[in-house]
């Protein structure tokens, strides 16, 4: 169960079990870090995402393509071209 008292349902029969009792000061502490922890998510999502469009289209500093699926061939010292996955 919740803080409220209502089941955690998984599946259809499966429920989490509780983890602490049924109280209103826990549901108001747990309501406030929730809230806190999913607005913290949310700045660093952003902040992520926003540091790499500024390497992308202001900085072009290649950072943003080291970190996408397009990686450039890398030449061994041979000179012959690898794909840098091995």
């Amino acid at each position: 169960m919740n803080n409220v008292g209502w089941p955690i349902r998984v599946t259809a029969g499966w429920r989490l079990p509780p983890i602490l009792p049924t109280d209103p000061t826990y549901y108001a502490i747990l309501r406030d870090a929730h809230g806190i922890l999913a607005w913290t998510l949310f700045v660093v999502v952003t902040s992520h995402l926003s540091a790499a469009l500024l390497h992308a289209w202001v900085l072009r500093d290649g950072v943003f393509s080291s970190m996408t699926w397009k990686r450039k061939d890398i030449r061994d010292s041979a000179g012959s071209a690898t794909s840098g996955k091995e």
